[in-house]
């Protein structure tokens, strides 16, 4: 049979036919896959190369270089210096010859987790996003994004250490390199790594931090969602922050299960069938998001898929509640300052007479949007948001700076009027299932590897397909498409069976009776689908659940198709069964419309779209047949 690999190592023996069961008691063999996620840097001159070059601590003097510019908010002349340090080495002088594979590389320079800290807010801040108000600040996020993407490639995420440097808490310095996130490789030197020095004062390092600002990464990305849908000109900030963290997170857990599972080899041999612990992937940046929502005594399956799936239906009252806005006035954008010559003229710099142009005049939004003091402890701070967290969510009114011309969007102005009270899939709302179906994924690994700070995999995959079974139609459609799936092929087929077990009756044929070696991997067949699926309506009798149940067998007839269509081969019974099915799922809406539950002789627009919807699905069912029923051209030969 053929596996398809995952782009995460080893995530296809995650929900292959031999571990999905695992966490019901099953202990087969893993079928590794060794196809790395990320694309890290690989020195192509020889062949032994590492995937990551190794890490090293900036020295004393440096470090402190790139701090003082940091604190004085010279961002791009900090940036400049990173980038130059991080890069130095990682290319070879023109040589004649290959590189010899003995000699190493030289260790990258990365920067305390402090500044990786400032570095990922500046790439979000509103202040250099969408509420730019001095012009200079335009392309520091950009520039910032640059630094952040090149850690991940180069040094990669565990020799970086951005499991401690995207904690969401105070970085503490006291407790070393390894902080909350527990890096792998210490950095080498005599610098004193993990020191008090390393603490940067200012507004967007403390009160203003994003890793402060929000709670925990689950709260997070509900915002993320929850801009999605009403402030399109934040989301396109937040999806580019979004992609490049869940890029950290698969490469984070890539990279640790390979160095765990190559120490369990080292150590016992996978001859003694002893499953490895993974004590490496315990300090994974997942493990640490997931711990949080333990540490605050929640459900983290509930919280996780909650947030997972947040503003994807029409009831998104709860939704708003739980996830806020992150930064003070986040949904406000400015326009770019328009200074006249004139002002600029007078604007002087004469440094012996203390006359300094219009520096000490600037005003930044992050200092007059927070109402805390730089020295603010933690209670002050909490305190401030609770009390904003009880204001009005409307947008706030335009305000003028003497730096720039701060306006309401109009997508903020309008955006509780533009929510209609049936769900409408955006543009802005589709963009999110990609990445909502990347970080079930990677949760798919955590349920493995980690059960116990998170849940077993069964656990999780009931709980994910009964949430998306309860969506409206149209973004339940693009979760399960096959076409567009980002999920590896037992990820997809194990959650189709998920979600086909909620939508019929209980009494229908057993798999297990069917196909019992397709069943015990829990994966799916023409054949069971013939007997088991097709032929059969939906649980309840309205035309949304009967639609979803249509959907998904199109959906599951297609990608069997698709993958392997020399072993689908066409039948009357197959066509007999389409037929059936199409029939039984027509006379279970009739027969409620018949019934007048609704006491309505028209239905309303989501059941007509619903009935639209399950007409085309068995049009396409229809013409799945067909196609195989036509004469191929060997064939006709």
């Amino acid at each position: 049979m053929d596996i398809t690999t995952s782009s995460l190592t080893t995530l296809d023996s995650i929900s292959t036919p031999n571990t999905f069961y695992t966490a019901k008691g099953f202990s087969p063999a893993p079928l590794a896959d060794t196809s790395a996620l990320s694309s890290p840097l690989v020195d192509d001159t020889f062949s032994n190369g590492p995937r990551y070059r190794d890490a090293t601590q900036l020295p004393h003097e440096l470090k402190q270089h790139c701090q003082i510019h940091i604190e004085e908010e010279l961002y791009s002349p900090a940036i400049h210096l990173l980038n130059g340090l991080l890069s130095d080495g990682s290319t070879l002088a023109p040589m004649r010859g290959r590189r010899p594979a003995a000699e190493p590389m030289t260790p990258a320079r990365v920067a305390p987790a402090s500044q990786i800290a400032l570095l990922s807010t500046l790439t979000i801040h509103p202040h250099f996003t969408s509420r730019v108000v001095e012009k200079h600040n335009a392309h520091i996020a950009a520039r910032s994004f640059a630094y952040l993407r090149a850690l991940l490639v180069v040094p990669g995420p565990v020799n970086a250490n951005l499991s401690a440097a995207f904690a969401f808490r105070p970085i503490s310095c006291s407790t070393g390199r390894g902080g909350r996130g527990g890096g792998l490789h210490e950095y080498s030197g005599d610098s004193g790594s993990g020191s008090d020095s390393d603490i940067i004062t200012g507004r967007l390092a403390t009160v203003q931090s994003l890793w402060r600002r929000a709670p925990d990464f689950w709260s997070l990305l509900g915002w993320i969602f929850r801009c999605a849908v009403e402030y399109p000109h934040r989301w396109r900030h937040w999806k580019v922050w979004l992609e490049y963290m869940i890029d950290v997170l698969e490469a984070d857990l890539d990279e640790r299960v390979k160095l765990d599972e190559e120490q369990h080899e080292q150590d016992v041999g996978y001859e003694r069938k002893k499953r490895c612990q993974y004590p490496v992937l315990q300090g994974s940046l997942l493990a640490v998001y997931l711990d949080d929502l333990r540490r605050e005594r929640k459900n983290a399956l509930r919280e996780v898929v909650r947030a997972l799936l947040a503003f994807a239906d029409d009831d998104q009252a709860a939704d708003k509640v739980a996830y806020k806005e992150i930064f003070d006035r986040e949904m406000v954008v400015a326009d770019l300052p328009r200074i006249s010559k004139r002002k600029r003229a007078q604007a002087v710099v004469d440094l012996e007479k203390s006359q300094f142009g219009d520096y000490l005049d600037r005003e930044t939004d992050f200092d007059s949007d927070s109402t805390d003091d730089e020295g603010a402890d933690d209670g002050r701070l909490k305190t401030a948001r609770q009390k904003k967290s009880t204001q009005s969510e409307a947008p706030l009114r335009p305000r003028t700076t003497r730096r720039g011309r701060i306006t309401s969007s109009k997508q903020s102005v309008k955006a509780e009027s533009a929510l209609l009270a049936t769900f409408r899939v955006t543009d802005s709302v589709a963009e999110t299932v990609p990445l909502r179906l990347r970080l079930f994924r990677i949760l798919s690994a955590a349920s493995y590897y980690l059960p116990d700070p998170f849940a077993r995999v069964d656990d999780l995959y009931e709980t994910f397909s009964d949430r998306i079974r309860a969506l409206p139609l149209p973004m339940f459609r693009l979760l399960i498409e096959s076409h567009a799936t980002t999920l590896p092929h037992y990820v997809y087929v194990s959650l189709l069976r998920h979600i086909v077990d909620g939508l019929l009756h209980a009494h229908h044929p057993d798999p297990s009776s069917v196909d019992p070696d397709t069943d015990a991997a829990h994966g799916v067949s023409v054949v069971m689908l013939q007997l088991c699926f097709l032929p059969f309506a939906a649980n309840r009798v309205s035309a949304e659940d009967n639609a979803k149940l249509s959907l998904v067998l199109e959906n599951m007839l297609w990608y069997i198709y698709v993958r392997s269509a020399a072993d689908v081969v066409y039948s009357d019974d197959l066509r007999a069964a389409v037929e059936t099915g199409i029939k039984a799922r027509e006379d279970k809406i009739m027969s409620a419309r018949r019934g007048g539950a609704a006491g309505a002789s028209k239905a309303d627009g989501a059941e007509k779209a619903a009935r639209d919807a399950l007409q085309r699905s068995a049009k396409s069912m229809r013409l799945f047949v067909d196609i195989l029923a036509s004469p191929s051209e060997d064939d006709d030969e």
